[in-house]
């Protein structure tokens, strides 16, 4: 049977995102947050290749649980399709009166099959100006997608939904009718593990990142209120440590002239007590590079002055690097916690073998405490795309 083409009108159903109420296959794994998150991945992953392949005015996206979801109102937004809300009953009378609410040929898909792509939806639709029928055959016995011309209740009513003849009793009406059905070479996985781990992977993410944004603006510390009370003393000490080295006006002390100007006096001070005159400035040098203070590049030039190449050397290059690593150390205790959970994507439930590259926040010890150095690390396990 051949029909002339017409512009066919695709009618995309989806729940509300609603935690506890949307993909609770997934909730064992990814939590009633996580699954609904997941689904609402899921959602825009169908939504967007559909306008795109028909354009949005010839999509509806038919809503329930929640009509004026959130979800719902940026997809309309952003995409400029319809929204409906679904007509109350099972799945059957749900495709039905979805198909018939429109002129013309018409397609309806459920939102729960991340594989379909645009080029799928195209073929499709081309189908549908050959055939009366069209249908994409799903691998789990049923179908994504189902499209016609006219009404065939028997298509819809007393199909065994959700089991694997939902396909096979659909083509026994079909031949009942005396209808052919375009089938596309296409089979389309509702439930692909590793296309739902990728979706709920990038749900995760945006939660995870969302959650270290309001921490690091909240609370740039350990929830744990030992730790907590730990790191906000030691920032205090620290904060009070450089006011103390500016209100002083100790950092008027660390220029070219002011040494210039004490150098006899230094060097008269350490050939009286070299050993006194050799600690005090080893600790400064030291507390100087730990709160990267400036004055550290002056203090090489005076601790080869005062104490030449040999000494100097020694001395100077323990202390940077002991100062160096305490300004480390303190970074790490202070921020580790909130930074790894803001650039840490999280491995997908699910999936050990998935492969994730991380970023990893270190600090240079040349550098100090302010200049921190990024990394890519690609995390255990085989790349699984």
């Amino acid at each position: 049977m051949h029909v002339k083409l017409a512009a066919p009108h695709l009618h995309l159903l989806a729940k509300a995102p609603l935690p506890g109420q949307a993909k609770t296959r997934l909730i064992p794994c990814l939590g009633a947050e996580g699954a609904a998150e997941a689904h609402a991945a899921m959602v825009r992953n169908c939504v967007a290749p559909g306008c795109e392949a028909l354009g949005a005015e010839n999509v509806t996206l038919w809503t329930s649980l929640d009509p004026h979801h959130p979800l719902f109102l940026e997809l309309q937004a952003q995409h400029g399709m319809a929204l409906a809300a679904q007509e109350q009953g099972d799945v059957g009378r749900r495709v039905r009166h979805a198909l018939n609410s429109t002129d013309g040929p018409a397609m309806v898909m459920g939102t729960d099959c991340p594989s379909i792509t645009s080029a799928m939806l195209k073929r499709c639709r081309a189908a549908l100006s050959t055939f009366a029928v069209v249908i994409l055959p799903a691998e789990d016995g049923g179908y994504g997608l189902i499209g016609s011309h006219q009404d065939h209740p028997s298509l819809f009513e007393d199909i065994p939904w959700g089991t694997e003849q939902v396909l096979s009793v659909t083509q026994a009406r079909l031949a009942a009718l005396g209808l052919e059905a375009g089938l596309p070479r296409y089979h389309v996985g509702h439930r692909p593990p590793r296309r739902l781990a990728a979706l709920a992977a990038v749900a995760s993410r945006q939660r995870v990142r969302k959650r270290s944004v309001l921490a690091l603006s909240t609370n740039t510390f350990s929830k744990e209120p030992a730790m907590n009370r730990q790191r906000l003393l030691m920032f205090a000490l620290l904060l009070l440590a450089v006011i103390g080295f500016y209100v002083s006006g100790a950092h008027t002390f660390f220029t070219l002239d002011t040494l210039q100007a004490y150098r006899s006096d230094f060097q008269a001070a350490f050939q009286q007590s070299p050993w006194q005159v050799a600690g005090i400035f080893f600790a400064v040098y030291v507390a100087m590079a730990a709160l990267s203070l400036p004055g550290a590049s002056l203090l090489t030039l005076l601790g080869g002055a005062l104490f030449g190449l040999g000494w100097g050397l020694v001395i100077i290059s323990f202390a940077s690097a002991i100062g160096a690593t305490l300004a480390f150390l303190l970074s790490r205790f202070l921020f580790r916690q909130p930074i790894e959970t803001t650039l840490s994507p999280p491995v997908p439930h699910g999936e050990p073998g998935r492969r994730e590259r991380w970023r990893v926040l270190s600090v240079h010890p040349a550098f100090g405490a302010h200049f921190p150095v990024f990394h890519d690390q690609p995390g255990d396990g085989a790349n699984a795309d």
